[in-house]
């Protein structure tokens, strides 16, 4: 298969069932006794899915296969392999929900596409944000948070004519549905469209429709872009599933118009291009002959293994269609979860981790509705990959990573679920208001993890609504005061009248720690005469920010180096502003500050070397930890903090687990080795396209970037790429040497690691072997690495003696009874 496709063993039809086999992924989590995990490990499945259908009925995979193949190879497209769920050039975006979502440069003109046609089935996930169908997960024949776009597009290639014959012939000749079955919609005024339907395809009378342009005109989100008409397909159910009789299953988009922000068609683009979308599992709804997605077979085996699974653990009294709703949103939840966890997310507090958390915490509550109390999600996983792990191989390679997350979330949150319920229902009990209160949404939300929509999904149970705006009234004066401790550590401490400069310095410290510079302008803090502000141009003063802390030094007037100001901090009070907090002697008030530094003065600036060198040092090594951890650990591990300065350095990443000797050993050893092979660091500014795409730089989702944006790149070639704005060492070897000295768990699936380098690092070495020697002296030896065996030589010995004496107090209290008795008599 070339890149892209996929493909299932095969099919056949045995006494009315369709018999289809999965290949299994080959990588497998070997079986271990000492695991947690109740891992599923079933022979090659087959999937056994009631159906109205015949001999010719294709699988989804099969489907998925015939789309590419029929494009790839028939049609003349570039087949492209599926882009992550998580956008990897789009930090703006919180989901992959369409196919063109890669392809977005392509349309705007800023890139060059590989090909002028091209192909794909795109993995989507539409479960927060604009695009969000949590909701109606469960409830409805056809919504799904995550669910496969078969896609083809043409930059240039090819217009309508074509691209609506291709839809035409996949349809009706390569996958036989009945062409008095199709038809399609145009948006009103679009004649050459309709012409092409009648006089090419033909479709006549009420099997071509016109519509508005609500649903038959699209643009690419807000603001300026490419939009243009599209001409929908439907097939006709026979009878109104859902309310819908006619089913739409491709949306063909004609880009030929640029809107301008306010909405308005600016006119025509230089280039028309073609994007179209049909959902595979609709489509194989349609081909298999079932009424709705759940039935067809991927979707059906997942619930028939479901129900195997859950076999004497559905304890709950629930009748057929709740029961239905909760099985479909366990397998939807968790069908989306393994993908998003595959990819590196995993859950916790904020962004798309939040919506991962979200997505796993709606399934655990269906499934304790159902009376499960236990975790099963984990053992689930196999039978996902079952499905899809031949079509996406990176399901089989992160298996057993996705089964730690799922039995680490799913626990944690089993163990607060029931509390949060049992609130509920005594909210339900005393109150006759019908409202479930702001501040109990809250308690739930903030104290046990219980996210709003589940309180929303529990009282609508019970035909109650929640208090959303009372709940937003907690949240958001949880969010001010965070804000406000934030502040209460820098930003609260600028005076005002910092914060209302306008002047933006030229920084030039990357390069340069001395200068000769220009008073822009200064402040003395009204609230301490002691200290003042001051802002040079240029700047060779680094000002906080990125984790990195901000630079100490020191200025003074030229030629009267005796009035020398130490600077104590660097900030950014505001974009491209940098300010410079100074001490005063006690010898200078308000009035000589002025006139020694005022405003068109020229001063002479120096960094601190020391401390900037310190602090490059550990900047640095932050990036070659993020590496080595990613290396390691897995590619699930992401930057989620950090703090820089001239002592140490913190970083924050995304891992369940505490790290094991072997592996902090593993951590510390790719580190110290990329310092050995003293590799010059590289920082250049480019486009933040080119940084992503080209460089391979990674962007985390907190950050925002316009796509021409200019941005700073740091590589260390063959070991890390990264934004980043901070100063970093000029070579690895600069760092000297890198020791870890800490790690915990901040949260739910983040874990900190504290580490030193350079100078600090070697003392740290230096100390702990003086207290190594300090120990083997008082254990009698000369040798610190005896001091092991010797610690478990004293243990084991007191121990035995622990036991011996345990002994003898038994058989004495046994030799003191009979003299007991006698006394007593």
């Amino acid at each position: 298969a070339r890149p892209g496709e996929m493909h299932v063993r095969g099919w056949k039809d045995v006494g009315g069932k369709m018999l289809v086999a999965c290949r299994r992924g080959t990588s497998r989590l070997p079986h271990s006794p000492h695991s947690s995990l109740s891992l599923l490990h079933p022979s090659t499945r087959r999937l056994n899915v009631n159906s109205r259908r015949n001999a010719s009925t294709k699988t989804t995979g099969e489907l998925r296969a015939a789309f590419l193949n029929y494009f790839g190879n028939t049609a003349g497209h570039t087949v492209l392999p599926s882009s992550q769920l998580v956008p990897k050039n789009d930090p703006s975006l919180l989901f992959t929900t369409a196919g063109m979502v890669q392809f977005k440069d392509y349309f705007l003109g800023l890139r060059e596409p590989p090909s002028r046609s091209l192909a794909t089935v795109q993995k989507c996930l539409r479960a927060g944000g604009k695009h969000n169908d949590l909701d109606n997960v469960g409830y409805t024949a056809r919504h799904q948070t995550f669910f496969e776009m078969l896609g083809n597009f043409s930059f240039g290639s090819y217009w309508k004519k074509e691209a609506i014959e291709y839809a035409w012939t996949f349809l009706t000749k390569e996958i036989g549905l009945p062409e008095h079955r199709l038809s399609a919609t145009v948006l009103h005024g679009d004649e050459e469209t309709a012409d092409i339907w009648r006089s090419v395809i033909g479709l006549s009378g009420d099997r071509l429709r016109y519509c508005g342009p609500d649903d038959n005109f699209w643009s690419m989100g807000e603001g300026r872009g490419p939009c243009g008409p599209c001409t929908e397909i439907f097939f006709d159910q026979g009878k109104p599933i859902d309310g819908e009789q006619y089913l739409e299953i491709w949306n063909l988009v004609f880009m030929q118009f640029e809107k301008g922000e306010d909405g308005s068609q600016l006119g025509p683009l230089p280039n028309k291009c073609i994007d179209t979308g049909m959902g595979l599992e609709r489509l194989a709804s349609v081909i298999q002959g079932v009424s709705s997605n759940w039935e067809t077979d991927t979707l059906a085996f997942l619930i028939e293994a479901t129900h195997n699974l859950l076999k004497g653990q559905i304890t709950a009294r629930l009748n057929s269609r709740e029961e239905q709703i909760a099985m479909r949103v366990v397998v939807d939840h968790l069908r989306a979860a393994c993908f998003l966890i595959a990819e590196g997310l995993t859950p916790g507090p904020q962004g798309r981790s939040y919506i991962l958390r979200r997505i796993l915490r709606r399934a655990i509550r269906y499934l304790h509705r159902l009376g499960v109390r236990n975790p099963v999600l984990s053992q689930l996983v196999p039978s996902v990959i079952d499905c899809m792990g031949a079509a996406y191989p990176e399901l089989n390679a992160a298996q057993y990573h996705i089964q730690r997350v799922l039995l680490q979330e799913e626990t944690l949150f089993l163990s607060t679920i029931s509390r949060a319920l049992d609130l509920l229902k005594t909210e339900f009990s005393t109150s006759a208001s019908g409202t479930v209160s702001g501040d109990t949404a809250w308690n739930l939300y903030f104290h046990l993890g219980f996210p709003l929509d589940l309180t929303e999904i529990v009282a609508k149970e019970h035909g109650w609504h929640v208090d959303v705006e009372g709940f937003q009234a907690h949240l958001e004066k949880t969010r001010q005061l965070s804000r406000e401790n934030w502040k209460g550590s820098g930003d609260q401490s600028i005076p005002s009248i910092v914060r209302s400069w306008t002047v933006k310095p030229a920084f030039i410290g990357y390069n340069s720690t001395q200068s000769q510079s220009t008073v822009l302008a200064t402040s003395v803090d009204p609230t301490n005469n002691l200290d003042a502000w001051i802002c040079i141009d240029p700047c060779p003063f680094y000002a906080e920010g990125g984790g990195q802390v901000g630079d100490h030094g020191a200025i003074s007037p030229i030629g009267r180096p005796d009035i020398t100001l130490q600077v104590l901090d660097t900030i950014s009070p505001y974009s491209g502003g940098i300010a410079l907090k100074v001490r005063l002697p006690d010898t200078m008030d308000e009035n000589t500050f002025q006139t020694h530094f005022e405003v068109g003065s020229t001063v002479n600036a120096s960094v601190d070397q020391a401390t900037r060198l310190n602090t490059r040092r550990n900047h640095t090594a932050t990036h070659l930890l993020h590496s080595a951890l990613r290396k390691t650990l897995g590619q699930h591990v992401t930057q989620a903090g950090s703090f820089v300065d001239p002592h140490r350095l913190r970083f924050d990443f995304t891992h369940n687990a505490p790290l094991t000797l072997e592996e902090i050993s593993t951590v510390e050893e790719f580190v110290n080795n990329a310092i050995q092979k003293s590799i010059p660091v590289a920082a250049a500014e480019m486009d933040y396209k080119t940084a992503v795409e080209q460089k391979g730089a990674m962007a985390l989702f907190s950050d925002k970037y316009d796509s021409l944006q200019q941005v700073r790149v740091v590589e260390v070639p063959s070991v890390s790429v990264e934004l980043c704005g901070g100063t970093h060492a000029s070579d690895t070897a600069q760092l000297m040497l890198f020791k870890i000295v800490s790690q915990q768990a901040i949260g739910a699936g983040t874990r900190r690691i504290e580490a030193l380098t350079g100078p600090a690092a070697l003392e740290y070495l230096l100390a702990s072997h003086r207290t190594l020697t300090a120990a083997a002296a008082a254990l009698q030896t000369n040798d610190v690495h005896h001091i092991p065996n010797k610690l478990k030589d004293i243990l084991d010995r007191q121990k035995s003696q622990d036991k011996l004496i345990k002994q003898l107090q038994t058989e004495s209290l046994r030799s003191s009874a009979p003299k007991e008795k006698i006394l007593s008599g």
